[in-house]
């Protein structure tokens, strides 16, 4: 039996949760047949109609789809699919279906639909109904085996305080306040409790309309529910403290019937939109920045061609020199600008392009001191860049960009003839290298969001002027957290200079040698990610995040449930948040150790270097700091798997054939003892011919292993281009080979280490002749 209190509860928050006008929950028992139908947002009357006309084939066309089902179109829709003509008791335009997941005695389906002409559910809709319903499905499934309804209640509240809105929950009787959740509490403070009447709740904050008028108590989002019956759908209010601070809301509030018809309660949702503004505040001040900047050199280059055409008399050579060079500087500031703008859309879009390989880096920074020294900075640039540091994994275009932006930034905040320095130094598993200036410094109060799109520093000596467009840092952030690093700033406040530091990681950690058959199977065992926070928007984004690279993922707020997981799921690795509403990440590994049995990786808003030290002290492998992209987060799991990896398999002996010797724990190929350089795609493939010698590897495997599964099956001339380029580099003879031997239209093999070929030479010449 199934918890009709439960069951409503969560049919209600689905329906303020997408906004939708109706709302359904249906259970069908397993010959598909209705068992259970709730409703939310109709009066008795208009529920009543959904049992008087023939509603089966509906419910059952759906049932049978699978997955979530988004129709902007509902008439049209049940016309295409070839069922009769149904006539809804309650107009609906769009419908979205999610299905609850699958219960004891049947499966479940929640459906919610807008009644205006034109209104759609979007596709965020969509995931965001998806992930309440998985959760949906725990409550219902826990409220079976609980005999009371205070129980049942819990997981109402839990499921509630995950939401990213405020909730109130009213009931209409006595007018007291019965639920409210914890994002409510943490907009408008914890001076509110349940129990407290509605005349309280008011007391402690007024409303205004956007045209600046007082909301009268009558037509306040409760009052007016309770006093009309309407449901109240995104409405812009300015909440007014006591104190007199305000901001910004955005109302919605339902009426809930009960089963005599009688409205019991009203349920409220809040949204605080101050986040929302001060971003848009940003945009604006960024697009007239844009504007300005555009208008600037486009008015500098129409002024000279039109003093060069309009010229009575020719120009002299110097003249005409002097107005090219002006076209052709702020032509060049304009395309910096321009390319700086398609690069951060990249980066949100998380389509930047980056192609890491190994680099020396002492190369790209010497690259990147030219360029900036070419530009006639009057200082001094001092480079500290150790001998003996390890190759680095790096777009090198992309890290001297990054290296660029750093110092005209440095130069740009510091006085003339300032030196400005920059160092290098080797922290396994990473190279940090930091830029460090002696200019006005970054004031304390920009050191957590200098790094943000948009963000630029108050200069008082020009008067207020922001400096450059903010996008510089920005794009530097997105580069280097798509190499799977890190970048930070240190200021001791104005006037005292800034250090600007970013890690990149060193080749090993980046190379996929590991990746053997010995080690993973990516083919066949999908890695589980066990992520526990408190954050539902954290949760989604993750849980969304690591499904798209691949990864299987197991989620929780409920610090009480990580040990049954670790049992039940045994993850191969786990995200921790710093903070949890129950406990800290400290106390939840003291408690649990399982946890550190593989990888953890914390993750934290709090950059503070006392506690990622703290951190790793505990037994973390890594430390991410919010906010992350995608990139950095794939880029960190991945090293942390293979981290664990290399200490579970030790780094195979040196291979060693004639001439040619591979020593894997170095990553290096030498032919009589001058290093062959290759690209990383070219050692991977000699990796896992060599450490397979003397067994025949199909086209297939090698494909799947160095390229990827989606490669296996038709990408047997790429493979061939690349084996034909590393025989040419190992200086091996395709028609008598002595290292890389072909099996005709099956594969390759690499010959066994002590020379033995496996067939006299001149067989194995006429195999891979045949074979080419």
């Amino acid at each position: 039996v199934y918890t009709p209190q439960v069951l409503q509860r969560v049919l209600d928050g689905a329906l303020l949760l997408v906004k939708a006008r109706y709302g359904m929950l249906s259970i069908l028992n397993d010959e598909k047949r209705t068992e259970t139908l709730l409703s939310s947002g109709m009066t008795p009357e208009e529920f009543q109609g959904f049992h008087e006309i023939q509603r089966g084939d509906i419910l059952r066309a759906v049932a049978n789809r699978p997955g979530a089902l988004r129709v902007a179109d509902f008439p049209g829709y049940i016309r295409r699919i070839g069922l009769p003509e149904f006539r809804a008791p309650v107009p609906i335009s769009a419908l979205l279906v999610v299905p609850v997941g699958p219960l004891e005695s049947g499966t479940a389906h929640i459906y919610v639909g807008h009644s205006e002409q034109g209104v759609e559910f979007s596709a965020e809709d969509e995931e965001t109904l998806e992930v309440f319903a998985s959760l949906a499905a725990l409550a219902i499934a826990n409220s079976m085996n609980y005999e009371t309804e205070r129980q049942a209640r819990n997981y109402w509240q839990a499921m509630v305080d995950m939401l990213p809105v405020g909730i109130w929950a009213f009931e209409t009787e006595n007018l007291n306040l019965t639920s409210i959740n914890r994002e409510a509490l943490r907009i408008v403070g914890h001076q509110y409790t349940e129990g407290m009447s509605l005349d309280e709740v008011r007391a402690k904050r007024g409303l205004r309309y956007p045209d600046g008028r007082d909301v009268p108590t009558e037509d306040r989002p409760v009052s007016r529910v309770i006093r009309t019956g309407e449901t109240i759908k995104a409405e812009e209010l300015t909440v007014i403290g006591l104190d007199g601070k305000s901001f910004p809301g955005l109302f919605s509030a339902v009426p809930i019937y009960s089963s005599q018809g009688e409205m019991s309660d009203v349920i409220l949702t809040m949204e605080d939109l101050s986040p929302r503004e001060d971003m848009e505040r940003l945009r604006s001040e960024f697009l007239g920045m844009v504007s300005h900047e555009l208008r600037t050199p486009l008015t500098s280059i129409k002024g000279s061609a039109a003093t060069a055409l309009s010229s009575s008399a020719s120009l002299a050579l110097g003249e005409a020199r002097l107005l090219f060079r002006i076209i052709d500087q702020q032509a060049d500031q304009m395309h910096s600008l321009i390319n700086n703008l398609l690069d951060l859309t990249r980066i949100e879009a998380g389509q930047l392009a980056v192609s890491p390989e190994a680099a020396d880096l002492g190369d790209i920074i010497e690259q990147a001191r030219n360029t900036f020294e070419s530009r006639h900075w009057n200082g001094s640039l001092e480079v500290d860049c150790p001998a003996g540091l390890p190759r680095v994994m790096a777009d090198e275009q992309r890290v001297a960009q990054v290296l660029d932006n750093l110092l005209s930034n440095a130069a740009k905040f510091s006085p003339e003839q300032s030196t400005i320095n920059i160092r290098v130094a080797h922290k396994e598993p990473y190279v940090e290298v930091s830029v460090t200036d002696q200019g006005k410094g970054v004031p304390t109060i920009h050191l957590s969001t200098i790094f943000a799109k948009f963000t630029r520093v108050d200069d008082s000596e020009s008067g207020g002027f922001k400096n450059g467009h903010g996008l510089g840092l920005a794009i530097c952030k997105g580069i280097v957290e798509s190499h799977g690093g890190r970048i930070w700033v240190d200021s001791n406040g104005q006037g005292e200079g800034a250090r600007f530091t970013f890690t990149l990681p060193v080749a090993e950690e980046v190379s996929v040698s590991e990746l053997s058959p010995e080690t993973v199977n990516l083919d066949s065992e999908r890695t589980m990610v066990l992520i526990i926070d408190d954050d539902p928007q954290i949760l989604r984004y993750l849980t969304r995040t690591l499904m798209e690279a691949g990864y299987e993922t197991v989620a929780t707020e409920d610090s009480s449930r990580v040990e049954h997981l670790l049992a039940t799921q045994r993850p191969q690795l786990t995200l921790l948040d710093l903070t949890l509403s129950d406990t800290d990440a400290f106390s939840l590994i003291k408690r649990t150790p399982a946890l550190l049995e593989t990888p953890v990786i914390f993750i934290s808003g709090n950059s503070e270097d006392r506690n990622i030290t703290r951190a790793l002290e505990a037994g973390a492998d890594d430390y991410i700091i919010k906010p992350f992209s995608p990139t950095e987060l794939i880029a960190r799991i991945r090293a942390a798997l293979r981290k664990q990896r290399r200490a579970a398999n030790p780094v195979p002996q040196p291979y060693v054939l004639k001439d040619l010797v591979i020593d894997f724990s170095e990553h290096m190929v030498s032919i009589a003892g001058e290093r062959v350089h290759l690209t990383a795609t070219e050692y991977r493939l000699l990796y896992e011919l060599a450490l397979s010698a003397g067994r025949v590897l199909t086209h297939s495997q090698l494909l799947d292993r160095v390229w990827g599964p989606e490669y296996a099956s038709d990408g047997v001339s790429l493979l061939r281009a690349f084996v034909r380029n590393l025989r040419k580099k190992l200086g091996d003879d395709a028609k008598v080979p002595s290292y890389i031997l072909t099996e005709p239209r099956v594969g390759y093999r690499m010959a066994t280490a002590d020379g033995n070929l496996g067939r006299n030479s001149a067989q194995a010449s006429r195999l891979v002749h045949k074979g080419r």
